[in-house]
């Protein structure tokens, strides 16, 4: 069935592009595609919200890939004009589903070659003070609170393997309250998203 549709899309988009001239009939046919909610094959399958419009899904997913594009530009791919684009964003700030702009360095392009993955668990009566005085080690990128008992999952870089053997013996291994820590370096980054994809 699947096959069948995607061969009827197929189609339709060859017409469309022999009739390019026919604005009616090009508009009818692209809103067909688009009703069909089939996604593309080079696009992948993309996280939906039922609580947003296409608009702003839209808006959210150019801003995912460049948070730089001006209101202008956005503007054009989903046609609105800069106000309205401007207003659609700032609520969308106001609300908290955009929680921050920012980049993302590559560690090893700035010094930082070891990269490395703990899995630390903690007394109960510890955890949210280990979790604090992680979070405020200045190796430590990211923290997260696992389910079962009192583990945490914590990311690190480090400029060398000493500076990980120091970190663990100076840093982690003291730390009151930590009942066992598996530790796993990273060999090759093969893909890093922030946040999640619209």
């Amino acid at each position: 069935m699947k096959a069948s549709i995607f061969t009827i899309v197929s189609i339709i988009s060859v017409i469309i592009k022999k009739c390019k001239s026919n604005v009616t009939l090009c508009t009818l046919m692209n809103n067909f595609i688009n009703s069909t909610n089939i996604p593309n094959k080079k696009e992948g399958v993309s996280v939906k919200f039922k609580n947003m419009d296409e608009i702003d899904q839209q808006i959210l997913g150019l801003l995912s890939q460049n948070s730089r594009m001006s209101y202008i530009d956005i503007g054009k791919s989903v046609n609105l004009s800069r106000v309205a684009v401007k207003s659609r964003i700032d609520a969308m700030e106001k609300e908290g589903i955009i929680e921050q702009y920012s980049i993302i360095i590559n560690p090893q392009k700035v010094g930082r070659t070891v990269s490395a993955f703990f899995d630390i668990e903690v007394e109960p009566k510890c955890f949210y003070q280990t979790a604090a005085e992680l979070a405020a080690k200045e190796q430590v990128t990211d923290i997260y609170q696992m389910t079962g008992s009192s583990k945490l999952h914590v990311h690190a870089v480090m400029e060398l393997n000493d500076d990980l053997e120091k970190f663990l013996r100076e840093e982690i291994y003291v730390m009151p309250g930590i009942v066992s820590i598996e530790s796993n370096l990273i060999v090759s980054r093969i893909k890093t998203r922030k946040g999640i994809r619209v």
